[in-house]
């Protein structure tokens, strides 16, 4: 799996290459309402990583530590750093099974432009699942901001609220 996972960075990057400096691209997100007042999580890679986590453990069933995975965010990028009219600049997490175990990393990496993580704009985030038969999805939607962060909460107190009713069901029926 890898995905461009966080929208606010991705948002940021986006000012980034069109020459904002990076407190100036920060302060539009916040005053978009796409990064908190402390956005140093987003910043950081941590957001990203975190969330790459919770894919791991949905995609390959592992709880993958946080220590394990390798981050670099991007607050030590500036517009000269990225501008680049062959390639784009995304906040890239990823997460590969390998021989001995998986490898994680969340990082800045330079991307073809035709690449798919490479064509999200502004807050969006996108995830590309490949599996080992080679079939692949790729799944992309909104991912900063007021309502994209509510629509998640709302779907996730659904899920737990079908998982428990489902689950005391299951008791039911049992005894």
């Amino acid at each position: 799996i890898s995905g461009v996972l966080n929208g606010t960075t991705n948002f940021i990057l986006d000012q980034l290459a069109n020459g904002a400096e990076l407190a100036v691209a920060v302060s539009a997100a916040q005053k978009n309402g796409y990064a908190e007042r402390d956005s140093q999580l987003d910043l950081n890679g941590t957001d990203a990583a975190q969330k790459l986590v919770l894919l791991a453990r949905a995609a390959f069933d592992v709880e993958l530590p946080l220590s394990s995975i390798e981050i670099q965010g991007i607050e030590d990028l500036n517009a000269n750093q990225i501008r680049n009219n062959d390639r784009i600049t995304r906040l890239v997490a990823e997460c590969r099974r390998e021989s001995h175990g998986f490898a994680a990393r969340v990082s800045p990496v330079e991307l073809p432009r035709d690449h798919p993580l490479a064509r999200v704009s502004g807050v969006e985030n996108r995830l590309l699942i490949q599996s080992r038969t080679g079939k692949s999805w790729d799944v992309c939607g909104s991912g900063a901001g007021r309502w994209p962060t509510t629509e998640a909460v709302l779907a996730d107190l659904f899920d737990l609220w079908r998982n428990s009713v489902v689950n005391e069901e299951e008791q039911e029926c049992v005894a």
